[in-house]
């Protein structure tokens, strides 16, 4: 299984705990973290076992998807890709219960939940349905936000509740977007809290994504990794 993110420097560390506590549950899978740039190398064409590989993201983000397809094109792989790891209520129903853990249990309370990458459709109707499970979670309302009206929604709901507001990353681990984040409201304040991270619940959904994928492609022509992780 390779793991396939855009890393920044911060997010290294934590996307290799993720993968070191999912290989807890995938005894004998090779476990690999890449960016699309390096996919290639981690692909082995002579290989006839079988290779996942994971977006680390938990919406389809359309550009990383992209460059995944075109890097396994390139090498002629047959490994086939899974789907984005927030694409089933697993992680979604763990952040509703953070949320209740930081006291944002009212009614009054809001949570503002933005994702990265843009605001194309899919990720539009994944952050929609994301925010419906985190509802069903918390008394506190829950609002998918873009990220580009994130201080005008800030001020926005500021003003007409007497709750708290809160700013929520839909993201993985603490990365460059999270830092974005809470550097366009740390002059209102409003607290930005961490993303889900490398927890052995998430690690958990990482492992099934791995599972549902080989079992869902059970016939393909494969390809693998020669290294062990």
């Amino acid at each position: 299984m390779i793991g396939v993110a855009r890393i920044a420097p911060m997010e290294r560390s934590p996307l290799l705990v993720l993968l070191s506590r999912a290989g807890e549950q995938l005894r004998g899978v090779d476990l690999r973290l890449a960016t699309p740039q390096r996919l290639a190398c981690h692909l082995d064409s002579t290989s006839t076992a079988p290779t996942v590989v994971v977006p680390l993201s938990l919406t389809p983000q359309r550009q990383l998807l992209e460059e995944i397809q075109t890097e396994l094109a390139r090498a002629g792989s047959g490994a086939v890709v899974a789907s984005a790891l927030g694409t089933d209520g697993t992680i979604a129903t763990a952040l509703g219960r953070r949320l209740l853990d930081q006291g944002l249990d009212s009614p009054e309370d809001v949570c503002l939940v933005v994702a990265p990458f843009g605001w194309e459709s899919e990720v539009e109707v994944s952050l929609a349905w994301a925010g419906m499970t985190i509802q069903a979670q918390t008394p506190a309302r829950v609002i998918p936000c873009r990220a580009d009206r994130l201080e005008e929604q800030v001020r926005h709901h500021r003003s007409r509740t007497r709750g708290h507001v809160a700013v929520v990353p839909w993201e993985l681990v603490t990365g460059s977007f999270t830092v974005r984040l809470r550097q366009t409201v740390q002059h209102l304040p409003v607290p930005v809290l961490d993303p889900v991270g490398p927890t052995r619940e998430v690690a958990a959904r990482l492992a099934a994504a791995y599972r549902h994928t080989l079992g869902r492609n059970r016939n393909h022509t494969w390809t693998s990794m020669a290294a062990s992780a």
